[in-house]
């Protein structure tokens, strides 16, 4: 059986474990299946850029994938029908665009905050799952789920537990058996395509710019006038709605974890902010044009999405022999790259444990591989929303941080458990002081 148990009891501990033996490429089997690791930067580079139209994503992740997402899923397609989805989708993204979602942001974190108990411990992880799902019901489908739960946030906070737990849940039936776990999963899912078709069909009906993604999907035509189908609509919100909503909040969750635990970080940090935005419930909101202007802010994300990145793992297939690092790699070999692993080798990154936002100043980054550090991957394929993320984690943080202050309750063991994204095993309790 190879690894199966170890890989099936902590996939990533056995990759730690590993990769520490083996640097820059490893192999172990899995029953039949033989697994193939790399994590030098030079190999992600020729992967991920160079020869990248070599490399497409796994059968059995695009599998599961479609499952959810949908068959014009963009997360799952390859060649010439993926840079066409690509093409539609990206006017959704455009800098214009994205800087009209700033006030959303900040508004709902604002308004969770608010909730928040002074001095009494909160379950964080939870707290950040609402924002960031607050965040991309508003940008996405211009609904309010924070104030107003309905069917919207149980459908799709459902959905995104069941991708979570199928992404990493070990041997499971068929979906024809009638499992309690096949029929959750039929129930949300048929739940969620008919709320998302529903919301479609009445923009149809309108004809009009919301201002949020969903009104561009619809709107958006390519050079040749070609235009998104609703089924392209459905399965590309979907796409969009999972890459967006977990991948954030971990990102958040992470990032006051250690803030909370290196706490000269912190004060930089609480300077920069108040220095932009001014103190306290005295200071004003953030706006998009503060972005730019919370460069040591960026710097503490990107600095924790090094040591926890949400996407810890991903995968690729090539579709003829490949030859990587002197490893030749048969045609449909099984090849995955971990973020965490090369996040942390120590040739990349020196002292790598150590938390550092430094390690991000335009010095440092100019002296080290450029694909040493791939939270959003590379290259054509290269997270869509990379820059809205970064927007939200980034006034997300700054909001929080100018008002409260996140200190770690005690008596608690944190450490990374590893599903679809990276999260602290057993949560996260921070208690919120005012500022």
């Amino acid at each position: 059986m190879g690894f199966m148990k170890e890989v099936q009891s902590d996939f990533l501990g056995f990759l730690i474990k590993t990769g520490k033996q083996f640097p820059d490429v490893f192999t172990f089997r899995v029953g039949p299946v033989r697994m193939n690791v790399v994590t030098h930067p030079d190999y992600l580079h020729q992967i991920l850029v160079a020869e990248a139209d070599k490399f497409y994503k796994q059968k059995t992740s695009k599998s599961l994938v479609r499952k959810f997402l949908g068959d014009d899923a963009m997360v799952i397609l390859d060649g010439d029908h993926h840079k066409r989805q690509r093409r539609l989708v990206t006017p959704a993204f455009h800098s214009k665009r994205i800087d009209s979602y700033a006030a959303s942001m900040v508004e709902l974190s604002e308004r969770l905050m608010s909730r928040w108990p002074d001095g009494r411990a909160i379950d964080f992880d939870k707290e950040m799952s609402n924002l960031a799902m607050a965040i991309v019901a508003k940008t996405m489908f211009d609904a309010d789920v924070l104030d107003n739960p309905d069917n919207v946030a149980e459908a799709l906070t459902t959905f995104a537990d069941l991708m979570s737990k199928n992404a990493f849940g070990g041997m499971q039936l068929p979906d024809w058996v009638p499992t309690e776990a096949n029929r959750e999963k039929k129930r949300a899912l048929t739940l969620v395509d008919g709320i998302v078709a529903d919301i479609v069909a009445r923009r149809r009906t309108e004809g009009r710019d919301r201002g949020d993604l969903l009104s561009m999907l619809i709107l958006t035509q390519d050079e040749d006038n070609n235009t998104l189908t609703d089924q392209q609509i459905l399965d590309q919100t979907k796409s969009l709605f999972f890459a967006g909503h977990e991948t954030t909040a971990k990102a958040l969750t992470w990032t006051f974890y250690l803030l909370a635990q290196n706490p000269e970080a912190e004060s930089r940090l609480h300077a920069e902010v108040d220095e932009v935005l001014g103190a306290g419930p005295n200071g004003r909101r953030a706006g998009a044009d503060d972005f730019a202007k919370l460069v040591y802010t960026q710097r503490v994300i990107r600095e924790a999405m090094r040591l926890y990145p949400p996407a810890w793992i991903l995968d690729r297939e090539p579709q003829t022999d490949v030859v990587i690092g002197g490893h030749t790699f048969k045609k449909g070999s099984k090849i995955f790259f971990s973020p965490y692993l090369t996040h942390r080798d120590a040739r990349w990154w020196p002292d790598p444990e150590r938390f550092d936002p430094d390690r991000f100043t335009p010095e440092q980054e100019a002296s080290r591989h450029k694909h040493a550090y791939v939270p959003f991957g590379g290259g054509p394929r290269v997270c869509i929303g990379q820059i809205f993320a970064m927007m939200e984690a980034t006034l997300a943080t700054a909001t929080i941080a100018q008002r409260v202050r996140l200190a770690l309750a005690p008596g608690q063991v944190i450490e990374p458990a590893a599903s679809s994204t990276l999260y602290p095993k057993n949560g996260l309790k921070l208690i919120p002081s005012a500022r």
